[in-house]
């Protein structure tokens, strides 16, 4: 029997009425299981006799030799034939006839399937087996797209080995991405250039069965990480199990003979031999080893010594020679507001700039200061000194220190207010002390005046009394008649 296209069977009536007629002219019909050659129809077109071949699961009773049935179950053609010692039903269709082909796959359009559910596909003896229960096996490699390994392209391939490959045309591009169900966010995600997120925690070295409560790395989620056993760094810097203390001893950090240097909740602590700390040579150093240079040293002795500079807290401490000067910066406006060396101490909005340095008190005693002086009593200094010419910019002498900063010397014209209140004070007193004198001089001058005046006034009397006197005489004089 040569294979045929049959037509898709898929929802199809078995009870005969869907049929279909071969090239050659032979009719068949389907009963659900397999396409049938009715009964009373020949093959070829010759037009057949009343020969009949049954159709049934199990073979008909009765059977001689010659007889024939279709296997519902296996969709095969059978015969009865007798030899000379036995009888039984045979294949009338062996597997190593094309027709076998026929009796084992059904196609439904372009989809080919075993016309057995219950069976599986091997192809090359075991290379690749396609199992009914979902499970493929394939003994080389498997792949889809272009080959990674030969970068001819975008890629998958995953070798018998163990090993799988992939390429992506981007590197920031996903090589692997894991869900969960219902989530359209990758919850894990390996790309191409080597990088990998995950949005839970990552256990590494589980033994047995895995249980990521018992992992020797974990690295959680929330951004710590727990290590089961000593970190190692450069077989230089270690962190032990019990996470208790950091021991440091590499060419960069010499911690002493011993090497005895811990950093724990307690901080940093060094351990010495008595011997060490008598003659000297314990202590902590941290040196510049391409430069050859010492840049911090901790002594048993309590002493330290910086080559550079300290930032504590937005403070900045150098150590110059003889000079221990401090800045403290405005967290706000990022600008110096204060600054203290050995020549002085600058206060300010940003003491950097002259305009931006408020208050200045020197070494030397002085203090300027470019705004009021105000205490609880009110105002209160023991000098002060007017800066008569401040506006003239050309008044000023101007220095920079080894750190940048500006400093600006007046040397105009100045008035000693203290040295002019008490020269006018002392002329008040002098002058209060002259109105007293001038005051008794006065008074003794009124009354010599009043005195003079009382007797003045007697003389003018004595002078009327004279008048009248005379004025009498001379009327007596003359007769009586005035």
């Amino acid at each position: 029997m040569a294979a045929y296209d049959f037509p898709d069977t898929a929802g199809k009536p078995t009870d005969g009425s869907f049929q279909y007629t071969a090239p050659d002219g032979t009719l068949y019909e389907w009963n659900g299981y397999a396409w049938t050659v009715p009964p009373g129809e020949g093959g070829g077109g010759s037009g057949g006799g009343d020969f009949e071949v049954p159709t049934q699961a199990l073979p008909p009773s009765g059977a001689v030799d010659g007889d024939m049935f279709w296997c519902t179950d296996d969709g095969r053609l059978y015969i009865y034939y007798e030899d000379a010692d036995t009888s039984q039903w045979v294949d009338a269709s062996p597997d190593n006839t094309s027709e076998a082909v026929d009796s084992y796959w059904a196609k439904s359009g372009s989809t080919l399937s075993p016309i057995d559910a219950a069976d599986s596909v091997d192809i090359g003896s075991g290379n690749i087996t396609l199992n009914v229960n979902g499970v493929g096996v394939f003994e080389n490699v498997v792949q889809s797209g272009k080959n990674p390994a030969g970068a001819a392209g975008q890629g998958t391939r995953l070798t018998p080995t163990g090993v799988i490959l992939a390429t992506r045309d981007d590197a920031d591009e996903q090589v692997f991405a894991g869900y969960t169900t219902g989530n359209s966010l990758a919850t894990s995600s390996l790309n191409a250039d080597g990088s990998s997120q995950f949005a839970g925690d990552m256990a590494i070295g589980t033994t047995g069965s895995f249980t990521p409560s018992t992992p020797a790395i974990s690295l959680k989620a929330t951004g710590t990480a727990q290590f089961k056993s000593n970190v190692t760094v450069n077989n230089e810097v270690i962190l032990d199990a019990a996470g208790t203390r950091l021991i440091v001893g590499n060419s960069g950090f010499n911690s002493g003979l011993d090497s005895n240097t811990t950093v724990g909740t307690t901080g940093l602590t060094v351990s010495f031999d008595a011997a060490d700390v008598t003659n000297g040579t314990a202590g902590v150093v941290i040196r510049d080893a391409p430069a050859s240079k010492d840049v911090i040293k901790l002594n048993a002795s309590g002493s330290a010594s910086f080559a550079g500079q300290i930032d504590a807290q937005r403070g900045i401490f150098t150590d110059a020679p003889g000079n221990l000067a401090i800045r403290t910066v405005n967290s706000s406006t990022n600008k110096q507001n204060f600054g203290a060396s050995s020549s002085g101490v600058s206060i300010g909005d940003d003491i950097s700039t002259a305009d931006g340095n408020k208050i200045t008190l020197n070494a030397d005693g002085s203090a300027i200061f470019k705004g009021a002086v105000q205490v609880a009593g009110g105002v209160v200094t023991p000098s002060a000194v007017l800066q008569l010419e401040a506006d003239d910019d050309t008044k000023y002498t101007s220095t920079t220190d080894s750190e940048g900063n500006e400093t600006r010397v007046y040397n105009g014209t100045v008035l000693d207010v203290k040295d002019r209140i008490q020269n006018l004070i002392a002329r008040i007193d002098a002058i209060e002390a002259n109105e007293v004198t001038d005051d008794a001089t006065d008074s003794a001058l009124l009354t010599l005046v009043a005195s003079l005046s009382s007797r003045l006034d007697e003389r003018d009397a004595t002078i009327a009394a004279l008048t009248t006197r005379i004025s009498t005489l001379e009327i007596q004089s003359n007769g009586g008649n005035s």
